[in-house]
């Protein structure tokens, strides 16, 4: 099941938009000028499903509803405080129509006293998180003191089930979520901070402002090694049990001269790759041993080799969901990078000048950073048939690399198998794919404004509207020729 419409009502007290999405390509693409909602709509897409409801209750809009390729529909809708009611904010009133029936449910707030588990264990929940008082937390990015209130709107969606039990969330609605795979990639993607150690017992933790390019380097480090350490599990169990095979192994065809090289060729060719793209060491690969002159071997000795190939090719087959993707973010990389060079190895993602000297990737220009950064999130960091919603990928990027983005986006999007939304103000980045815009459109006010300050180029090159503005208060509308109602 996957997204196919996003509505917002009321966004602002001002805007209702509409967005298609496409539905033959992988990428949809969502324009608008400044203050029309763009990323905010992206923002709520993903309060929704990533249970952060709470969040989702203070962003200023009326109602979102998203439909699905299966034709059913989730929406949340404000629900304003009962007359004499304390509370400040609204809540939000969730329902899901399927097949003619509707579940709904109204978002519960939950008190300290009300909480069903001893509040410390919210510490094990959310990584470090310190509390201070009987609910107070202090948080390891900014210092900053959480009342319980704060915690579980910001947190919330880490805690178990049976808390959200508490809160009237029902279970279709965590089924719902598990289901569907959204993740929000925003403009402060390099920014990433975690605590050195979880000193949970520590009134004075020790906290380091981590770099998002060097704690998604150390990941990769991480899963390379699982990788290398199922290689080798796997080489010493089909080595031990290598001869008894050989020896109870049924009689069978043999494979003749021709198509026995092209499979020791093959294991071959794909150690060197597997050794190129950092993945393997060239002695763990074998490389410096000569490679065996096979001549005209005789039938049992051509069974050992096809025995050995076979085996080999089970070994080399644990790399290959990784390969891929480590070649398609070196090949981009250093395409992109000048005067630089970026490998990979079991340390993660290595850089080094054009002498030779490792560079610290932190000392990477921003645009560096940000491209590493978006390309290992949407290779390793995504699951597929996911949407991925990108809120100003060219945010410190060179026009040349903006120009490229699409293409590059789309090819990862087809390796990953997800779909991707962006916000985008760039034609460098829309190229010449205004076959993949949605248009948000606004009041007549709004949309004038917009055109006159000239901060909405691309108005003048297609049209907007089929409909003269003054006939539609408010209208999305394609900026190419697709009809988004079809």
């Amino acid at each position: 099941m996957t997204l196919s419409e996003i509505k917002v009502s009321g966004l602002f007290g001002r805007f209702d938009h509409r967005i298609v999405l496409n539905k033959d390509e992988r990428v949809t693409i969502m324009i608008a000028p400044n203050g029309f909602g763009k990323t905010t709509i992206l923002r709520i897409v993903n309060f929704l499903f990533n249970r952060q409801l709470r969040r989702l209750a203070r962003m200023p809009f009326r109602e979102v509803s998203v439909r699905f390729d299966n034709g059913s529909v989730l929406s949340a809708e404000r629900v304003a405080p009962a007359a004499g009611s304390r509370k400040s904010t609204s809540e939000m009133s969730v329902s899901l129509r399927k097949n003619g029936s509707e579940e709904p449910f109204v978002l519960q707030e939950i008190s300290p006293d009300e909480f069903p588990l001893p509040l410390g264990i919210i510490d094990e929940w959310v990584p470090g998180l310190e509390r201070v008082g009987p609910d107070l937390w202090v948080h390891p990015e900014s210092n900053e003191t959480l009342s319980f209130e704060d915690v579980v709107e910001r947190h919330g969606h880490e805690f178990p089930a049976e808390v959200e039990a508490g809160t009237g969330m029902p279970e279709w609605f965590s089924d719902l979520q598990q289901q569907i795979s959204i993740r929000f990639v925003d403009v402060e993607r390099l920014a990433s901070t975690l605590p050195e150690q979880n000193f949970r017992h520590s009134r004075r933790r020790p906290r380091s402002a981590r770099r998002a390019v060097n704690i998604y380097s150390h990941e990769l480090g991480d899963k390379i090694r699982q990788i290398l350490a199922e290689y080798g599990s796997l080489s010493q169990s089909l080595d031990r049990t290598f001869p008894s095979r050989l020896v109870s192994q049924s009689p069978q065809s043999a494979l003749d001269m021709e198509q026995l090289r092209i499979e020791l060729e093959a294991v071959e060719s794909k150690r060197r790759q597997l050794v190129g793209a950092g993945l393997l060491r060239q002695d763990d690969a074998g490389l410096n041993a000569p490679s065996p002159d096979i001549g005209d071997v005789d039938h049992s000795k051509r069974e050992v080799l096809a025995m050995y190939a076979q085996d080999a090719r089970k070994k080399l087959g644990v790399f290959d969901d990784v390969l891929a993707k480590v070649e398609t973010l070196k090949r981009i990389a250093n395409t992109r990078f000048l005067y630089k060079r970026v490998a990979v190895s079991e340390d993660g993602i290595v850089v080094t000048t054009s002498d030779g000297q490792p560079l610290d990737l932190e000392m990477l220009s921003s645009g560096e950073q940000h491209e590493l950064v978006l390309l290992y999130g949407l290779l390793f960091r995504v699951s597929r048939d996911a949407l991925i919603m990108i809120d100003d990928p060219e945010l410190s990027l060179h026009v040349a690399w903006q120009e490229k983005f699409l293409d590059d986006m789309d090819g990862i999007a087809e390796l990953s198998g997800f779909r991707v939304l962006l916000a985008t103000h760039s034609p460098q980045i829309i190229g010449d794919r205004y076959d993949l815009a949605i248009e948000l459109g606004g009041p007549v006010d709004a949309v004038e404004a917009a055109a006159s300050s000239n901060r909405y180029g691309w108005r003048s090159r297609t049209p907007t509207f089929e409909t003269p503005p003054s006939e539609r208060p408010f209208s999305t509308g394609n900026v190419g020729t697709r009809d988004i109602a079809s």
